[in-house]
């Protein structure tokens, strides 16, 4: 499934892809679980992935209302990731990876988070992701409070019936394309049954 998703993903038109990642971007913007936040977890788009960019400039523009954090993963870890304020002045290029924040970078906690933007290879609309096979997100997001929205960020022809879990992987509170934002309706626990969609 992860060879399948990235040669759909490679294969979308950078000018399409420009253009759902913004529409993602307005969705979650536009929504009650963005207002509502104060600590925000979003990422640096890496190749083809959804690209935030219009998100993060949106929350920057909004400090101190609005704390924005990004990922940092150690040098010479695997599966380790910890959250970041957001200095779009002052990031780092690793070997390989997106942009991050440099070990510097005030750390935020995951207790503190309240929204948290997911990426991945695959999701599909019971709450399953399918991330890059390092555990990254599924260790971060172990830690963030149940009250968190954990929210996966996807291109719609990268949604699948159902994604194969194992144990250890996190689950999704919402998932949102460039279709829309809809929270999961069919999770064990009922604590997200509004749905939000846009």
């Amino acid at each position: 499934m992860r060879t399948n998703n990235r040669k759909i993903r490679s294969a979308m038109r950078h000018d399409e892809r420009l253009l759902a990642s913004r529409r993602i971007c307005l969705h979650i913007l536009d929504s009650q679980l963005y207002s509502a936040a104060d600590t925000i977890a979003a990422y640096l788009a890496f190749g083809d992935e959804v690209d935030l960019a219009t998100l993060v400039t949106a929350a920057l523009a909004e400090r101190p209302m609005k704390r924005l954090t990004l990922p940092r993963m150690a040098p010479g870890t695997v599966g380790s990731l910890t959250m970041h304020l957001a200095d779009m002045t002052d990031l780092e290029s690793p070997r390989y990876g997106p942009r991050q924040p440099q070990s510097e970078a005030p750390r935020v906690r995951p207790a503190e988070l309240d929204l948290v933007l997911v990426p991945g290879l695959a999701f599909d609309r019971s709450g399953g992701r399918l991330g890059y096979g390092r555990g990254y997100y599924d260790r971060l997001l172990a830690q963030v409070p149940h009250s968190t929205a954990r929210i996966g960020v996807s291109f719609d022809a990268l949604v699948v019936d159902r994604v194969p879990l194992a144990g250890h992987d996190a689950t999704l509170t919402h998932l949102v394309t460039e279709s829309g934002l809809s929270a999961i309706v069919d999770r064990p626990d009922h604590s997200w049954q509004i749905t939000d969609r846009r």
